[in-house]
């Protein structure tokens, strides 16, 4: 064993060029019989954990992974607005509810599936119809205090057409004014008869005298509407102009709160007397 350690430690300090001739051969002759346990134990290596490489030379993997993340992510937005859009009805209900108790009016959700493709005037195809108990001449409001428009006399089964207010259809309606700061008594507001104007716009003739300021609220006080569209709002006064062939009158232009063309859905407020005579 001494001779071995001396003449280890004397080829360790041998040059490298006496020592590569003749140590490369036996080398390779003691590795021969390892290759075979080497190869396998390199594979059973990989094969419990793959290296990096590996994975990225697979591109139906990558493009496998990146399909399933797109859409996972399509659903997760696709939620995401369902839940915006359930909110949105709960809020139109529960705004719809407080201008009328349940047992005077029935609340229904419509969405809007037709509109023409001018977007400004003409009647909405609505998404509900006299299978889910929608009326004729029912009023459909926004935000539970503004009126958009009146449901036709055409309801079909699975659908309906709103008119909206502005249609001239609708023929003159009758309103009253609210001046911003009014106390909310009506016998203090003044009267007016509205008309359209086109344009999605209203109008209405009133006596030069009287102050009429702008942003005044204008809100309906018609009999022949039905009793769930009395006192709610239908737009606001936005110019003020003197009338050339009538000179002791001014033309009020009113301005509806929101367009029925630009909305997605509505809330359908069927009155009492409305259910009794017209629902099964």
């Amino acid at each position: 064993m001494i001779a071995s350690v001396v003449l280890s430690l004397c080829l360790s300090l041998a040059p490298t060029s006496w020592l590569v001739p003749w140590t490369a051969d036996i080398g390779a002759i003691i590795s021969l019989p390892l290759a075979p346990l080497e190869h396998a134990a390199t594979r059973a290596r990989f094969w419990l954990r793959p290296s990096m490489e590996q994975e990225d030379l697979s591109s139906l993997q990558v493009e496998q992974l990146i399909e399933e993340r797109d859409r996972y992510r399509g659903m997760l937005y696709q939620q995401r607005l369902k839940i915006r859009e359930l909110q949105s009805q709960v809020q139109e209900l529960q705004a719809a509810a407080q201008f009328g108790s349940s047992n005077s009016s029935r609340l229904l959700i419509a969405g809007v599936s037709g509109r023409r493709a001018s977007g400004v005037t003409g009647p909405l195809r609505l998404n509900i119809g006299s299978r889910q108990g929608v009326l004729p001449s029912s009023v459909a409001v926004h935000r539970g205090d503004h009126l958009v428009g009146l449901i036709s006399d055409d309801v079909q089964r699975l659908s309906s057409l709103l008119i909206p207010i502005t249609d001239p259809s609708n023929g003159l309606i009758e309103g009253f004014l609210v001046p911003p700061g009014t106390a909310d008594s009506r016998s203090q507001f003044m009267r007016v008869q509205l008309a359209p104007s086109g344009g999605g716009m209203l109008h209405a003739d009133l006596d030069a005298r009287l102050e009429v300021p702008l942003n005044t609220e204008v809100r309906i006080d018609d009999p022949g509407l039905p009793a769930g569209a009395q006192g709610m709002r239908i737009g606001r006064v936005v110019d003020v102009s003197r009338r050339d062939e009538q000179p002791l009158r001014n033309r009020l232009i009113i301005q509806p709160w929101f367009n029925a063309h630009e909305l997605a859905s509505v809330t359908i407020k069927i009155d009492a007397q409305q259910d009794e005579g017209g629902h099964p």
